[in-house]
């Protein structure tokens, strides 16, 4: 059975791709995307390009959706969908008609990760456009217009996955956070944010970021939620004191959660202190936050210490 945390994130993909927002998904909602990613590029129905595209897109209409339509209408409702999703992940294949039967059969599905690798394999084949193996934020965006979604939504889901800040996506990321999107039950979990924010309004009421002069330092108090919808404003700060103050303490006592999205705004602000020859420093930062950091090798990389006192008297 469905995990509530995944049931959210699987409605979440399913209203990005139904392009008409009829209730269902269907392979006219496929083709108009399409339509609307080869006009973006200039495209002519006889072109290649826009052969190309068509082709891709329905054919993860046809591997990846259509054995969901349970009752042969030649569209796929949200309840068929978390079905069918329900069953491929507890190793079940979608049911087919064995020819010398007749009757509906159950296969065994095969590897159910080597499915999700084709699967965004193939998104990112779409989104890189210019097919040099990598995505940047302006092919998200065209990608989120493409399928009539909100582009300043792409911003948050493209920070949540370009960990290191690099403004460059490569086929192997995009693929493993993709991959994750719909193994993972962490809503926390890298990915979890690919189609945009899982939540349809953007909650920034636990989210504050304040600073005070310390001693030699400007300390950075920040509270509740670095999430992708708050994250933006996070950056945003810390760039301004970065660039006036040579020496910056990050307070993250308050800190309840950090997603893949702050965690990309930590690192930015350590590139802007390392190019204007200035020093950030962590503090305070608790457990559950450090271990994600440790995880992802980031506390090897940075100043981190038990108490803003501490980090104030380290300059």
């Amino acid at each position: 059975m469905l995990s509530l945390i995944m049931q959210k994130k699987l409605a979440k993909h399913f209203r990005f791709q139904d392009f008409n927002k009829d209730g269902y998904v269907e392979r006219a909602d496929w083709e108009q995307c399409a339509r609307n990613l080869a006009w973006i590029q200039g495209w002519t129905p006889d072109s290649s390009g826009y052969k190309d595209i068509l082709s891709k897109h329905v054919g993860i209409w046809e591997n990846n959706w259509l054995p969901a339509d349970s009752d042969g209408d030649g569209k796929v409702s949200l309840n068929e969908y978390l079905e069918l999703t329900d069953r491929i992940r507890s190793g079940i294949y979608p049911p087919v008609d064995d020819e010398t039967i007749g009757n509906p059969v159950s296969k065994e599905k095969p590897n159910y990760l080597d499915s999700l690798l084709d699967l965004f394999g193939a998104i990112f084949d779409i989104i890189d456009g210019d097919n040099d193996g990598k995505i940047r934020l302006e092919d998200y965006k065209m990608y989120f217009k493409a399928w009539g979604v909100d582009e300043e939504l792409a911003d948050g889901a493209f920070a949540s996955i370009d960990l290191n800040g690099d403004g460059v996506i490569s086929r192997m990321s995009f693929v493993q956070f993709g991959s994750n999107f719909f193994i993972s039950d962490d809503e926390n979990e890298f990915g979890s944010l690919l189609f945009g924010p899982l939540d349809e309004e953007k909650k920034m009421d636990t989210f504050s970021i304040q600073h005070e002069q310390n001693g030699n330092a400007i300390v950075a108090i920040i509270s509740g939620r670095v999430d992708s919808a708050t994250a933006g404003i996070m950056d945003a700060e810390l760039d301004k004191l970065i660039n006036s103050n040579k020496r910056v303490v990050l307070d993250f006592k308050n800190v309840e959660f950090l997603s893949s999205a702050g965690v990309r705004g930590i690192v930015k602000a350590m590139k802007t202190a390392k190019r204007s020859r200035h020093t950030v420093k962590l503090a305070a930062v608790p457990d559950h936050i450090a271990d994600m950091m440790k995880t992802l090798g980031m506390m090897e990389i940075m100043q981190v210490y038990p108490s803003v006192a501490e980090a104030i008297i380290s300059f």
